[in-house]
C-alpha cells in the first residue's frame, strides 16, 4: 500500500517526511537506551541525585523538631513533609508556587507568619528566591549546608533546645548552625 501511495507524486514528500521522522525517533530511542543500559551509576547515586535534598533536609528537621513543631515549605519540595514527619503550620497544608499572588492562598500564608509562625521554614533557594516575609526573618536562623547558606531556616526558639548530640547528627547530614547563633 505504501508503494502505491509513494507512486502518487504529490504524496511523495509527505511519505519522505514521515520516514525521516520515524528514523529520527528510532535513532533517538536507540541512543537513549544505549546510555541508560551502559550507565555505571549506582542506585545510591541515583537516589542521592534525585531525592538527596529531600532526605537530608527532612532528616535535619526531624532531628531538631520537638513534639509540637511545625514546618512550612515554600515551593515544590513537599516530600520534605513526609521525611520530617511533622505537620504544616499553613491552613491548606501545601503551598505551591502556582498559588502565589492569589489572595485565597497568600492571605492565610501571611497570617500564619504573623499569628502562628512555623518552627521550620524551607524553600528551594537554589532555584528560586527566598520568600520568607521580611518581618519574620528576624525570628529565624538560616542553617549552613555544606558550608554555604542553606535553604532551611530554624526558629531561634528551637535553637535554644538543641543538644550537642543533635548538633553532631546535623553535622553528619552536612548542616551547621552559624557561629553567631550557637
Amino acid at each position: 500500500m505504501l508503494s502505491e501511495v509513494y507512486k502518487v507524486n504529490h504524496l511523495r514528500k509527505t511519505v519522505n517526511i514521515l520516514l525521516l521522522m520515524l528514523i529520527c525517533i528510532f535513532g533517538f530511542l536507540v541512543v537513549t537506551f544505549h546510555w541508560y543500559a551502559i550507565s555505571h551509576e549506582t542506585f545510591q547515586q541515583k537516589f542521592d541525585r534525585n531525592y538527596g535534598r529531600y532526605y537530608s533536609h527532612g532528616k535535619a528537621i526531624n532531628i531538631l523538631a520537638l513534639k509540637k513543631s511545625t514546618l512550612f515549605i515554600d515551593g515544590w519540595d513537599s516530600l520534605i513533609y513526609w521525611v520530617a514527619d511533622i505537620p504544616s503550620s499553613y491552613t491548606y497544608s501545601l503551598y505551591y508556587p502556582v498559588m502565589t499572588h492569589i489572595p485565597t492562598f497568600d492571605n492565610p500564608r501571611l497570617a500564619m507568619f504573623h499569628n502562628n509562625p512555623p518552627d521550620f521554614y524551607y524553600t528551594d533557594c537554589e532555584h528560586t528566591q527566598i520568600e520568607l516575609p521580611f518581618f519574620a526573618q528576624k525570628y529565624y536562623v538560616r542553617l549552613l549546608h555544606n558550608n554555604t547558606p542553606g535553604c532551611l531556616f530554624v526558629a531561634k526558639k528551637v535553637l535554644l533546645t538543641i543538644t550537642p548530640e543533635k548538633i553532631e547528627k546535623l553535622k553528619k547530614l552536612g548542616f551547621r548552625i552559624p557561629k553567631s547563633n550557637q
